[in-house]
């Protein structure tokens, strides 16, 4: 005979409330297991935001600012997100690290800047700035003065004194290129290597609230190369010591000179063992005294300047 079993039976059963009951704590271990390896991280993962993020204004006028911002990547981006006023200005590779937003209307403004990468992005970094029409650093320095020296492969040398506004760094800019800093409370810079002739450059200064003065071009006086001939060894005084030093560049090959024209001593347009007698002679002798040698540093006479970084020591 067929017997028939309901549903309500086979619960009823001692067997089947067993197995449903370890069926129940099974799936309530399942869902309180610990997520997978990683799978937390893949959920928590938030881009590192820019840091050290700053405004520079360089540029005045009413709708042609030039602003500097420079800032420091917190990880590496496919792309770099500009915004101004909460506007998106520009995407920007994700390497770099500043830009130059030109064309900045005159008011106060926000600087806005984060990153991304696939499907992340960063937090976005503000920073509020007032670009000006004009510069506020108006007299950074006063008696700006210029002096170019063509020896040495040609170097020029600025100097002036404390103006009336303060500023905090300041930097010469060759061209469109090189730039030479400028240390806060300076009253000089001398940049050597600049070639043979005067070159281009000019002089910005930069205050602490970020408004650089506008650009100072000095105008540079030729000097001529000051030198003591006969003083080879450049330690200002004519001497047996120089006719040594001489010899044991030429027939030695050890140091050589810093200035050609100290060591040519008879000047005749060449350095060689004429010059070790001359000086020799003048020395023990009180004869052949060196053409044009003073007591005093001074320029070449003849005009025939030979090179090297020739100076008074003292």
């Amino acid at each position: 005979m067929n017997s028939f079993h309901t549903a309500n039976d086979i619960a009823a059963a001692p067997g089947a409330q067993m197995t449903s009951l370890a069926f129940a704590v099974l799936l309530a271990s399942l869902v309180f297991l610990p997520a997978p390896a990683g799978a937390q991280d893949v959920v928590d993962e938030v881009l590192s935001t820019i840091s050290n993020m700053t405004v520079e204004q360089k540029t005045y006028g009413e709708s042609n600012g030039l602003v500097l911002l420079s800032w420091t990547n917190g990880t590496r981006y496919t792309v770099l997100e500009l915004f101004i006023d909460g506007r998106k200005e520009a995407e920007l590779d994700g390497e770099m690290s500043e830009y130059r937003a030109e064309g900045v209307a005159v008011g106060e403004r926000v600087f806005g800047l984060r990153g991304q990468s696939g499907d992340l992005v960063s937090e976005l970094v503000t920073v509020a700035f007032t670009v000006m029409p004009s510069t506020p650093l108006s007299e950074p320095v006063a008696g700006v003065s210029c002096s170019y020296f063509p020896s040495g492969g040609g170097t020029i040398e600025v100097t002036w004194s404390l103006g009336a506004d303060n500023w905090s760094s300041g930097m010469l800019v060759i061209g469109d290129g090189e730039s030479i800093e400028i240390a806060e409370g300076a009253d000089s810079i001398t940049v050597e290597g600049v070639g043979s002739e005067v070159p281009e450059f000019a002089i910005y200064f930069l205050n602490v609230e970020g408004y650089y003065s506008d650009r100072i071009v000095p105008v540079c006086a030729l000097r001529s190369a000051l030198f003591r001939r006969g003083d080879c060894n450049s330690d200002g005084t004519v001497s047996i010591s120089d006719a040594i030093f001489e010899l044991n560049h030429l027939y030695l090959g050890r140091q050589r000179w810093y200035c050609d024209d100290a060591c040519d001593a008879n000047d005749d347009g060449r350095t060689n063992l004429s010059d070790v007698i001359t000086i020799i002679g003048y020395v023990f002798l009180g004869e052949i005294e060196p053409i044009g040698m003073k007591q005093v540093c001074g320029p070449d006479e003849i005009d025939d300047f030979l090179g090297g970084i020739c100076e008074c020591p003292f």
